[in-house]
């Protein structure tokens, strides 16, 4: 049983240390769904029904309604819905006040939030494309042939016969620069980690990337180990996330195991506690009588710049630079030996 001590405060590490148990496992659940559904804008209706899919109950909607002081809209609502031609189950009406009381309190702790949403909106339906603040963009171009009024609504024959498309491209045009954000940062994230996988000579591999989730086939002997390196090159502070906290939640789903083939496999795995790459790296020499070792991340394997040598000059001092030069040949990284571009691709793509 998880006891929970109100005489003091409850920081993020804390909750973070367990949130394996409930309620924080709940809470924790609730808030990735209004995370991901809120920031793009969802409505409530749409919220509410995030909320069933990830197992928010009947009773903790009650129990919201009456911690948040929302009895009396719940009350109204269910005075509107009697009065519907096509009235809800009360269990329906209480998901969507509860989705419409959390959606309010989210934009209004968030007040510019909205205003994103609303500006990336506009600028979509009047060139028919969003752009990401590092340069990626994301056409629209169906936007370009529909009929819209000046308050940016579909008009005529096309209200009919694509509102369900022109809701798709309204979403898609405030969640890309989001989503490619996230791609953005993963992206150092995984070329760090492909770096080390190569110069440590493993087996496991990064295979794919959806948004700011990396996927991976790992050799089992391996797990602990590429675990915590992905933790480590994930959590590496650098623009823009500069000052934020980072970390990297590791869910394994075992192809060998048939509970986890059923079940779990891929769409979520079993959650593992992740070492810090030192204790992992010692872990691993000592159990195979190897000498890994780790330098940090750096911004070198991610932008070609002649003053980002550090991580090459590293490999240099510790290996030798015949040996790095020879690494660097084998693994696909041609060295460039111009001086105005003197630094060396460490991974193909």
């Amino acid at each position: 049983m998880l006891t929970i001590d109100n005489s003091q405060e409850l920081t993020i590490h804390d909750f973070i240390k367990n949130k394996e148990h409930q309620p924080f496992k709940g809470w924790r659940t609730t808030a990735k769904v209004e995370n991901f559904g809120l920031i793009f804008g969802c409505t409530a209706p749409t919220f509410a029904g995030m909320l069933k899919q990830a197992n928010f109950t009947e009773a903790e909607c009650d129990e919201f309604i009456q911690l948040t002081n929302n009895t009396q809209a719940y009350n109204a609502a269910l005075a509107n819905n009697m009065g519907s031609k096509h009235p809800m189950k009360t269990a329906d009406v209480k998901f969507l006040v509860v989705a419409d009381a959390m959606r309010t309190s989210f934009f209004e702790t968030y007040q510019g939030l909205m205003g994103r949403i609303k500006r990336e909106q506009a600028f979509a339906l009047a060139h028919g494309y969003v752009r990401s603040w590092h340069g990626p963009v994301r056409h629209l171009a169906e936007l370009r042939y529909l009929s819209i009024s000046p308050k940016g609504e579909l008009q005529g024959a096309d209200r009919s016969l694509y509102s369900k498309m022109f809701s798709h491209l309204l979403n898609n045009a405030c969640n890309s620069t989001v989503q490619t954000m996230e791609s953005r940062i993963a992206f150092a994230t995984w070329v760090n980690i492909a770096k080390y996988l190569a110069l440590w000579e493993l087996k496991s591999y990064c295979w794919n990337n959806i948004h700011d989730s990396l996927d991976f086939y790992i050799y089992k002997p391996e797990l602990e180990l590429v675990v915590a390196l992905a933790n480590a090159c994930a959590a590496w502070e650098r623009e823009p996330v500069k000052g934020i906290h980072m970390s990297f939640d590791a869910e394994i789903s075992d192809v060998q195991d048939y509970e986890h083939r059923c079940n779990t496999y891929y769409k979520a795995g079993v959650g593992v506690d992740v070492l810090p790459i030192e204790e992992a790296i010692e872990h691993y020499n000592k159990k195979n009588g190897t000498d890994l070792r780790w330098y940090g991340n750096d911004w070198l394997f991610d932008r070609y710049a002649s003053n980002r040598l550090s991580m090459y000059e590293k490999y240099c001092k510790l290996n030798g630079k015949e040996n790095v030069d020879e690494w660097l040949e084998r693994w696909g990284g041609p060295v460039i030996n111009q001086p105005a571009m003197a630094t060396r691709r460490v991974v193909n793509g």
